[in-house]
């Protein structure tokens, strides 16, 4: 008797992004996965896809499970750290006529 596949998921390493972008993620499955839910769905452009876009406005953590036929679960998870390099203008001097 062989044993049943393990369910195979992945997802990609940890990335960086700049504050106010986004990013699609892709989560490999193997066939044998009934089904599956993400961690943080509010940040994902969809939480029903294994490639949802991904706007995170802070640095934080995706985790994806899946389940076996036979109930089992099995996870994976990656970080996104988010720069936040938003530059600022000050005028040094002013002058009434711009």
């Amino acid at each position: 008797m062989t044993q049943p596949e393990e369910p195979l998921v992945s997802l990609p390493d940890d990335l960086t992004i700049a504050w106010g972008d986004s990013i699609q993620i892709q989560a490999l499955v193997n066939p044998v996965v009934s089904n599956f839910t993400w961690s943080n769905p509010t940040i994902l452009s969809c939480d029903d896809c294994l490639r949802p876009y991904v706007s995170p406005f802070q640095t934080t953590s995706i985790n994806i499970t899946v389940k076996d036929k036979n109930g089992g679960e099995h996870n994976n998870e990656m970080i996104i750290n988010v720069e936040k390099n938003i530059a600022i203008y000050i005028p040094i001097a002013f002058s009434p006529n711009g």
